[in-house]
């Protein structure tokens, strides 16, 4: 659901202009181990590219519970790049909270460092980041990595408002 976030958002945004450069990329091989994302965040650095800021969306169409809960993962509070992560994250609210999204969307800041993302490649190279995705905590879906996770398990008023959020924090 996160790879059709990113098209969506990549279609709606193709037409404006921004200060700085929009980049949406994919990545295959996280679950071998971050491939791609690592192969491209060294690559970006070794270039010496002025990222400001990585959003990765993951999975951002469970939600079972009703409860429109999503997790936005930073590092950890002790860490010096948790404030730009931070900034990130608090744009989304601030998305969420302008554009009333908040009747559908619930976004919980989770300062843990969690690395099993591809945004964790980037802050490998210092650069901030955040993964959003659904409330994988306490609202896991239980078709993860199976054949019956179709799209009629998933819940698509919460998949939008996750994407329109995207969007806003992209823009902002």
């Amino acid at each position: 659901s996160g790879s059709v976030g990113v098209m969506i958002s990549a279609e709606l945004l193709k037409q404006q202009l921004f200060k700085r450069t929009l980049r949406f990329v994919f990545f295959t091989g996280e679950e071998q181990g971050l491939l791609g994302s690592d192969a491209y965040s060294d690559l970006v650095y070794g270039n010496g590219d002025n990222i400001v800021a990585v959003y990765n969306m993951d999975m951002i169409s469970y939600d079972a519970a009703g409860l429109p809960y999503l997790r936005l993962h930073t590092r950890t509070t002790s860490n010096p790049g948790y404030s730009g992560d931070l900034a990130i994250a608090n744009t989304f609210i601030d998305v969420v909270n302008t554009y009333s999204l908040s009747s559908g969307l619930s976004p919980i800041i989770t300062a843990d460092g969690e690395t099993r993302s591809d945004h964790s490649s980037f802050w490998n190279n210092g650069y901030y980041g955040i993964l959003g995705i659904e409330d994988h905590i306490d609202d896991m879906t239980p078709y993860y990595h199976l054949t019956t996770d179709t799209v009629s398990t998933l819940n698509w008023t919460y998949f939008v408002n996750f994407v329109k959020a995207a969007v806003g924090t992209a823009s902002h």
